[in-house]
């Protein structure tokens, strides 16, 4: 006698568990698909008939597919297909199975192409094709090359074809580029060969069963990552990008690979259970005439000017006033920069690829005139006529009687430091008698004068607001305002910081998760340090900056102009090149850029990412934030 459905499922999702080493879920959604392509019925009918008793050939039907699955040949094998990004593709043991984390490199290519006009897309080691007939499914204006070496492969990459009827992909023999002499793309894609040949899951699950060409790849996995970044460059256009999938593991040696090659805005892509998945960068002839390299390969394109040393906070992990009292010599006039001696300094960075320039301080408000500072940057144009943005970061105190006259010089965006809603704790903090309305009151008029989004930053520290992290994101959820929560920091070396007063950013997204829904969002821009995430319910958006927890030395492309005209490389350095000396001295504007130039060159700056690894990194003699701006 047969059993009903109910049963089937029960028992025989347990016996894969025990025999696969499954989890719970997975074992019952396989036992699930092999029961309906036994019976012929889709999960609906399945789960709405759980007393069903199949008859003697649906049985003995289910019966043979479950004993494959139990020998361990792949679900998708045995039904020869699966279903990716929302369109069922033929498998075959010819190809890799279409697995979801493989949907995150697609999104990526997705957020490159635009809507309308022809581009190009290249995808390197097509499989069954599922990476290039999503982009082409979803892109009607791309035109879509898929390429793989193995013939067995492009046999069911045309089926595939053949079956979406999709008028915009050619699909192509060739062992990577080696077909494609003379073609050029505005996207390469590819979730080539990354596990190295001695792994031993090679043996074990579903890899038994799938093609080893199509997975290994050298004695660390990343032979054919290596080739495919080494040739990119010879089949993009200017302004091109490589996307590649890789290892939970590789990221950061695949973004050295890219950086070494000469790709600039490198960075790396999370997938949902937080693994860096996905890493890519662009192209453009010697990265456009006017970017300059690190020797990372990062290129210069933010400058942060602190335009005073001064502030009327005394902030405990910035500026602690037992540092920072009525007897601490802040610079002299003179020693400043002035506002002639700014502009012509950003010209030159701008010369050299910088888009962007954030105004800091100390409080950059108490530096009188500042609006006609922001005046004549937001006049400076790059070398392609493009006008820099020009942002400014602030405690917010004066915000309310300069809000309307930054926006009218031409300030684009402004960003407000703000620790607390509560007096007490903010007056603690901040070691003043300034209450927290006066801030609020800055970031309302910010908002009139038409600064969108307004950005609010929110240092946590541990034992002193962190209790207040669902205060702060309940108040600005649904204000338009963007509230990002920054890991406490081992700035400067007055503050007294210890890794244990440290709120991780995911300790943050875990405690605002717990009471709503929150979802990933791609950066704004390659290089943004801030990982971004909206309210699944429409709420707005907020962000973690987790330089403690999770470096992004390897996308900073950011130079700091010091108050008395000192530039510095990194966030935490201790020395910094003097160009207010030979500025003041008459030199020309050539000489200056050539200065800046040289210093960039030299840079090899990577704090974070080795505040772990040598004992000396916490120790050295830091410059302090105040000094240098945030």
């Amino acid at each position: 006698m047969s059993s009903s459905l109910t049963a089937i499922l029960r028992n025989d999702s347990r016996r894969l568990e025990t025999a696969l080493g499954l989890d719970a879920g997975s074992a019952r959604i396989e036992v699930q698909c092999l029961l309906q392509a036994a019976l012929q019925v889709n999960r609906a009918w399945l789960l709405t008939h759980p007393e069903m008793l199949p008859d003697g050939d649906q049985f003995a039907r289910y019966s043979s597919l479950f004993e494959r699955r139990m020998n361990g040949e792949p679900v998708a094998y045995i039904l020869g297909s699966r279903e990716f990004y929302g369109l069922d593709f033929k498998v075959s043991p010819a190809t890799l199975i279409p697995r979801p984390e493989t949907e995150l490199l697609v999104d990526r290519a997705l957020q490159c192409i635009p809507q309308q006009g022809v581009f190009r897309v290249l995808d390197l080691g097509t499989g069954s094709g599922a990476i290039a007939l999503s982009i082409a499914h979803a892109r009607a204006n791309a035109e879509v090359v898929a390429v793989d070496a193995s013939p067995g492969a492009l046999k069911v990459a045309t089926l595939n074809l053949q079956h979406h009827n999709l008028g915009n992909v050619r699909l192509l023999r060739s062992d990577w580029y080696a077909g494609l002499q003379g073609e050029r793309f505005d996207l390469i894609v590819s979730n080539p060969p990354y596990i190295a040949e001695s792994d031993t899951h090679l043996a074990q699950g579903d890899l038994r069963y799938e093609p080893h060409g199509a997975l290994a790849s050298g004695t660390d996995g990343l032979d054919d990552i290596r080739r495919i970044v080494a040739q990119a460059q010879a089949h993009l256009n200017p302004g091109g990008s490589l996307l590649l999938e890789h290892g939970y593991d590789q990221a950061e040696q695949v973004r050295a690979l890219l950086q070494q090659a000469g790709f600039a805005a490198v960075f790396s892509a999370r997938d949902l259970a937080g693994i860096e998945r996905v890493s890519g960068g662009s192209w453009s002839a010697a990265q456009d005439e006017t970017s300059i390299l690190d020797t990372l390969h990062r290129p210069l394109r933010d400058l942060r000017i602190s335009v005073t040393d001064r502030c009327n906070l005394r902030c405990t992990y910035c500026m602690p006033r037992e540092m920072f009292d009525r007897h601490h010599v802040f610079l002299p006039r003179a020693e400043l920069l002035s506002f002639e001696e700014i502009v012509r300094l950003a010209r030159s960075f701008v010369g050299m690829g910088v888009q962007k320039i954030r105004l800091t301080g100390g409080e950059p408000l108490l530096r009188r005139g500042i609006e006609h500072l922001v005046a004549s940057l937001a006049g400076l144009r790059t070398a392609q006529g493009r006008p820099v943005e020009i942002a400014m970061t602030t405690n917010g105190v004066l915000l309310g009687e300069k809000a309307q006259a930054l926006r009218d010089a031409g300030l684009t965006r402004i960003t407000v430091s703000l620790d607390s809603l509560n007096d007490e704790t903010f007056r603690r903090i901040s070691d003043s008698d300034v209450p927290v309305q006066k801030v609020l009151d800055g970031i309302a008029a910010a908002q009139r004068a038409g600064f969108a989004p307004v950005k609010v930053n929110m240092v946590v520290q541990r034992g002193v607001n962190d209790h207040e992290v669902m205060a702060m994101a309940e108040h600005f959820r649904g204000s338009g305002i963007v509230l990002r929560f920054i890991e406490y920091m081992d700035v400067g070396n007055s503050n007294g910081w210890r890794l244990d007063e440290v709120v991780t950013a995911r300790q943050i997204l875990e405690q605002i998760a717990s009471r709503h829904a929150i979802q990933p969002i791609d950066p704004d821009y390659p290089g943004e340090v801030a990982e971004r995430w909206r309210y699944a319910d429409g709420g707005g958006e907020i962000g973690v900056i987790a330089a403690i927890t999770q470096a992004f030395c390897h996308s900073c492309t950011r130079a700091r102009l010091s108050t008395d005209g000192k530039l510095y490389t990194c966030l935490f350095a201790s020395n910094g090149l003097d160009l207010r000396a030979p500025l003041r001295q008459g030199v020309t504007d050539q000489t200056l850029s050539k200065l800046i130039e040289e210093c960039w060159q030299q840079r090899n700056d990577r704090y974070s990412q080795l505040r772990h690894a040598a004992a000396e990194a916490t120790t050295f003699q830091k410059i302090e934030m105040s000094y240098i701006g945030g």
